[in-house]
């Protein structure tokens, strides 16, 4: 069933924000730019871009040596047979057992949808809406202001067994970015659901498995583009995962990109980076875009970007990527993940309810922990320590995570608004999770 976060009250809000949007086109080219114009076409720099010209290109590389470069050996291609096969699982195997999921789905009417509107949704497993909006789980997606295109960003919430939560968001760019972004979550959930749940609970089993996910996706995506379902030639997606094991109480973070996550505790109330940027000016990332033919330049306005040595594509303002085949073969930019794990260190265990397979937010207090991952149309003009302090104070006053993901997404549009000179708005994701403690799973 498709489903949404909106309210009566959330609706006044959007159009409030929708009016102040109505503004002149494009005008502004340092505005313009603040935009993730992440990649240009190969066509843009002369070289031609003919759909059949690039699948050539691509069947001339090996893919299955070529997306473990870089990273130890994992098992990429067992993987890509066994986890994504036809009979493999997909989100519709969460509706079974004591699983559930919330996901973005491709929006019906792709770039028609009007400015700071939802994204379609899915809801999976028989968990009414409004259950979910109670267990300390909160989710935004807003179409950004840019009429030629869809919203890119995908979004992933997933519950198995009460082992673990998933939590990832997906932010793609690129003339097909929508098709990479939703591709890889679709990609993703069919690997985790094939994973064992020992495995998941178990440390090292789990560092294994999001170290083998990235390239698996990535080798998927080439086999996929070269048949033609999608094109992830010139366009990608950033990809930030982030496990909550319920046994350990632990959450494990995995990405590639900029699509940052922070958890908030006790110990650090002003939040801690699970994640860092993937930038091509960071020096390491640097040495390695060089080796492999690419090369780092700033574009004159706000960004480093990646190219080709030599040519002004792709333009890619990010050094890791899911996707991006051109500049992955060309310019040195990987899907090979960091990871990064926090236990979640809390206040004194609160009283849970575990109606519907879900527990309540209601005592949730200050300092208790939460979990954030949002796009980079949240952290364009918002810092760490601001998202942290606005999504604390809501949680704090309202005891809502819905409430406080939808508050975040609007401060996020109206800083677009205010200090990008209301010419463009990036597409915004909220991800909030109070990380409330499960049962033991029998």
């Amino acid at each position: 069933m498709g489903c949404g976060p909106s309210t009566a009250s959330s609706s006044s809000s959007s159009t409030t924000i929708l009016r102040k949007i109505r503004r002149p086109s494009l005008t502004s080219s340092d505005a313009a730019r603040r935009r993730r114009l992440s990649i240009t076409e190969p066509g843009a720099a002369g070289e031609d871009k003919k759909p059949s010209k690039i699948r050539s290109f691509l069947s001339s590389r090996s893919s299955s040596s070529s997306c473990s470069r870089g990273v130890e050996a994992v098992g990429v291609d067992d993987i890509v047979a066994t986890g994504m096969s036809k009979g493999s699982h997909s989100l519709d195997d969460a509706a079974r057992g004591r699983r559930w999921s919330i996901a973005s789905t491709t929006d019906s009417d792709l770039h028609h949808r009007e400015t700071y509107k939802d994204k379609d949704t899915l809801l999976l497993g028989g968990v009414p809406e409004r259950t979910l909006r109670d267990s300390g789980i909160g989710y935004a997606c807003k179409k950004g202001l840019k009429p030629d295109s869809p919203n890119q960003d995908s979004f992933l919430i997933m519950n198995v067994d009460d082992s673990f939560t998933v939590y990832g968001v997906f932010d793609g760019h690129g003339l097909r970015g929508h098709d990479v972004s939703n591709f890889v979550k679709e990609s993703l959930v069919k690997l985790i659901l094939n994973e064992s749940k020992d495995a998941i609970s178990e440390e090292r089993g789990l560092d294994r498995a999001l170290r083998a996910w990235f390239p698996a996706v990535q080798q998927r995506l080439e086999a996929a583009t070269k048949s033609g379902e999608v094109d992830a030639a010139c366009s990608g997606s950033t990809a930030t995962l982030c496990v909550h094991c319920h046994k350990t109480d632990t959450v494990t973070a995995a990405w590639v990109g900029d699509s940052r996550a922070v958890l908030a505790l006790p110990s650090s109330p002003k939040g801690v980076e699970m994640t860092t940027d993937h930038r091509p000016d960071k020096p390491e990332e640097k040495a390695r875009i060089e080796k492999s033919g690419g090369r780092v330049g700033f574009d004159g306005h706000c960004s480093y970007r990646v190219y080709v040595k030599g040519q002004s594509y792709p333009g890619l303002n990010m050094s890791r990527a899911m996707g991006d085949l051109i500049a992955y073969y060309r310019a040195g930019v990987v899907p090979i993940p960091d990871t990064r794990r926090k236990a979640v260190l809390r206040s004194p265990v609160r009283e849970t309810s575990t109606s519907s397979g879900c527990s309540t937010n209601s005592n949730w207090r200050p300092g208790d922990p939460f979990l954030l991952v949002c796009s980079d149309g949240v952290w364009e003009f918002i810092s760490t320590q601001e998202a942290v302090g606005i999504v604390s104070t809501i949680l704090t006053s309202s005891r809502q995570a819905q409430t406080a993901a939808d508050v975040l997404a609007k401060r996020a549009c109206r800083r677009w608004l205010d200090q990008g000179g209301g010419v463009v708005i990036d597409d915004i994701t909220v991800i909030v999770s109070c990380l409330v403690p499960h049962p033991p799973s029998t």
